[in-house]
C-alpha cells in the first residue's frame, strides 16, 4: 500500500515538473514574463522602432467660381430677330392689276407665310387700288416697292417689325430701340458676310473653271442662260439694261477659262458684268459704272472709320475695348456678334492710341469686319473669323 502511495507521488511530481518545463518554454518563445509583462529585450526593441509615417491630410478641393459671362450688350429678342431675317430671306413676286392695297398685302402674306397688315394709324389706305408688278425679290424689297407705288400716300410710310407680324406703318410709329437697331445691323451683316463669301467663291471659279460653249445666232439672254448652266452659277441680266437687241452671237469653244469667255461675250454685245451677292450680273456700262462708284464710296467711308484713333489699355480684351469705345460718343458704332462676344478675343497691343483697324487686326482669334451702309448710318458688324 505504502509503495503505491510513493509511486503515485513520484508520478505526480514528474508530471508537474514536465508541465512547468513546457510552460517555461512557451513563455520564453512569446518573450513574456509571468504576470503578463513584456520582456526587457522587447522593451528595448520597441524603443528603437520608428513611428509609422502619417499621410498628410488632403486639403479639400477649392470650389471654383463658375465663369460669369459678361452680359451681351444688346437685349435681342429671338422672335424679333427671326422676323428681321425673314424679311431678308423670303422671296415673293407679284403681278396685280387694279387690286386694293389690302388684297396685295394678303397675297404677300400668303407667299411669305407671315401676317402683313396696315397699322391702325394707316388703315384708311386699305381700300386704295393700284396695279403693281414685282419680280422675284426679297420680301423687304417688295414691301418698299409697294410703299413707293403708293405715291404721295406712301411718302411717310415704312416697315414696322413686331414679333410674329409685319406692318406697313407711319414713320412716326417706327422708332427703333438700340437693341432693335442692333438686330437690323447684325442681320444685314450676316447676309453681307454670306454674300461676300459666295462672291469670293464665284470669282475664284471664273478664274479656274474651263467651260465648253457652242452657240449659233444666239441672243444675249440665250447666251447668258447657256453660260450659267455651264458654270452652274446664277446669272441675270439687270432689268433695263441698254444694248443692241439685234446682235446675235455664234461661237464654238472647248476648255476655255470662264472669265475669258465671259469677257468675249460682253465685248460682243457691248455690255459689262460684275459679281454681286454671289450672282453674275450682266448690265450696260452706265449701271456697271454706277455699281463701281457705290462700292468705292462705301469702301472709302469704311476706310475712314477704320482710320479712327482709339485709346486702349495694355493687352486689352475685346469686351474691355468695346465698353471703352461705347462710352465715347464720337467713336464709330460697332455691333459684335454674340459668338465673338462670348469668345472675347485678346489683343497684344501696348497701351496707347491706335487706329481702329490696327486694334481689330491685333485680336486673337481673328475678327472679321463687315461694313453696313443704310440710308441712316454706316456701322461695322464684327464676327469671329472661323
Amino acid at each position: 500500500m505504502v509503495k503505491k502511495v510513493i509511486l503515485g507521488v513520484i508520478v505526480s511530481a514528474c508530471f508537474i515538473i514536465f508541465a512547468l518545463i513546457i510552460k517555461f518554454i512557451v513563455l520564453k518563445e512569446r518573450k513574456e514574463v509571468p504576470g503578463g509583462g513584456v520582456a526587457v529585450k522587447d522593451i528595448k526593441q520597441e524603443g528603437t522602432k520608428k513611428p509609422p509615417k502619417t499621410q498628410p491630410k488632403a486639403e479639400p478641393p477649392k470650389i471654383q467660381e463658375p465663369y460669369k459671362k459678361e452680359p451681351y450688350p444688346f437685349n435681342i429678342d429671338e422672335g424679333y430677330f427671326k422676323m428681321a431675317k425673314l424679311l431678308r430671306k423670303v422671296e415673293v413676286s407679284l403681278d396685280a392689276g387694279n387690286i386694293t392695297l389690302d388684297g396685295i398685302l394678303n397675297e404677300l402674306s400668303t407667299q411669305a407665310s407671315v401676317p402683313i397688315d396696315l397699322s391702325e394709324r394707316v388703315k384708311s389706305l386699305a381700300r386704295q387700288e393700284l396695279s403693281l408688278k414685282i419680280e422675284t425679290s426679297k420680301l423687304e424689297d417688295a414691301l418698299l416697292k409697294l410703299i413707293d407705288s403708293l405715291g404721295e400716300s406712301g411718302k411717310d410710310l415704312g416697315i414696322l417689325i413686331r414679333v410674329g407680324r409685319i406692318f406697313i406703318a407711319d414713320k412716326d410709329e417706327i422708332k427703333e430701340s438700340e437693341s432693335e437697331r442692333a438686330v437690323k445691323v447684325l442681320v444685314l451683316g450676316e447676309e453681307e458676310l454670306e454674300n461676300k463669301t459666295a462672291s469670293e467663291k464665284l470669282l475664284s471659279l471664273l478664274k479656274e473653271k474651263r467651260i465648253d460653249i457652242e452657240v449659233a445666232e444666239a441672243t444675249l439672254e440665250e447666251t447668258v442662260e447657256h453660260i450659267g448652266k455651264a458654270l452652274e452659277v446664277p446669272m441675270t441680266i439687270l432689268p433695263g439694261t441698254n444694248y443692241d437687241k439685234t446682235i446675235r452671237f455664234s461661237l464654238v469653244e472647248r476648255g476655255t477659262i470662264a472669265e475669258q469667255m465671259l469677257e468675249v461675250v460682253c465685248r460682243h454685245f457691248g455690255v459689262e458684268y460684275y459679281i454681286f451677292d454671289g450672282i453674275l450680273v450682266i448690265c450696260d456700262r452706265f449701271n456697271h459704272d454706277e455699281f463701281i462708284r457705290k462700292e468705292d464710296e462705301k469702301n472709302r467711308s469704311f476706310e475712314t472709320i477704320l482710320s479712327s484713333v482709339v485709346k486702349i489699355e495694355e493687352k486689352t480684351d475685346f469686351i474691355k475695348f468695346y465698353k471703352a469705345l461705347s462710352e465715347n460718343k464720337n467713336a464709330p458704332r460697332i455691333y459684335p456678334s454674340r459668338q465673338l462676344w462670348n469668345r472675347n478675343p485678346s489683343s497684344s497691343l501696348p497701351a496707347g492710341n491706335h487706329s481702329l483697324k490696327e486694334i481689330l487686326d491685333s485680336f486673337k482669334p481673328s475678327i472679321r469686319t463687315v461694313p453696313i451702309k443704310t440710308d441712316e448710318f454706316l456701322a461695322l458688324t464684327l464676327f469671329l473669323e472661323e
